[in-house]
């Protein structure tokens, strides 16, 4: 079963145009039958986990984690797991997260490592029994040896179409006027199951 996995919602501050309400009838429509969401903290987790459950979409819940300025995404795989994303996510809204707070709070999550992040996999990969390295194009899968990978699109809003207001939240977020911003999202859309069929 296809699932998104690095959802964003407007709950990771001026980083995203999506909705939850939003989220769940565009999965509707286009018959997405499980969901993450995977913002940089837990505020909409209860809704996105009532709605989903109320419209019979499987939810996954995940939490965004920031170490040495490389991101690490943690999906839950039982309450155990999420009542550790929630201990995570307590230490983010005090302080840097140190790679103790990481070991401890590892068990009953699976994690994933963006491309970007992988200088930082060998220092986390002995505390995840599941542990993947996410890739967003062929180039980076190619490049990618001796570790277990899975496709990792960071979504920020729901159709292609709408890639052309996401620079106004670049703009907000950096303080850099409009017309400077540089930040490419072209891709940053909910990817359909055909679409990922090609990926």
């Amino acid at each position: 079963m296809y699932t998104p996995l690095y959802i964003k919602t407007d709950n990771s501050l001026q980083q995203s145009l999506i909705k939850i309400n939003d989220l769940i009838e565009y999965a509707k429509k286009n018959n997405i039958k499980s969901l993450t969401i995977t913002d940089n903290n837990m505020y909409g987790v209860m809704d996105f986990y009532k709605m989903c459950i109320t419209n019979n979409i499987k939810p996954v819940i995940g939490l965004e984690c920031v170490y040495n300025d490389k991101k690490i995404v943690l999906y839950a795989i039982n309450y155990d797991g999420y009542k550790n994303l929630l201990k995570l996510c307590t230490l983010l809204s005090e302080k840097n997260l140190e790679i103790s707070n990481l070991e401890k709070y590892s068990n009953d999550l699976v994690c994933i490592t963006p491309f970007d992040s992988l200088d930082i996999y060998n220092e986390i990969k002995g505390f995840y029994k599941y542990i993947y390295v996410g890739y967003k194009n062929k180039e980076e899968l190619e490049s990618i040896t001796d570790k277990n990978t899975i496709y990792l699109n960071e979504t920020l809003y729901l159709e292609k179409k709408d890639n052309e207001y996401i620079k106004y939240i670049d703009a907000v977020r950096t303080g850099v006027p409009l017309d400077l911003v540089t930040e490419n999202h072209f891709n940053n859309y909910l990817l359909l199951e055909e679409e990922f069929n090609t990926k």
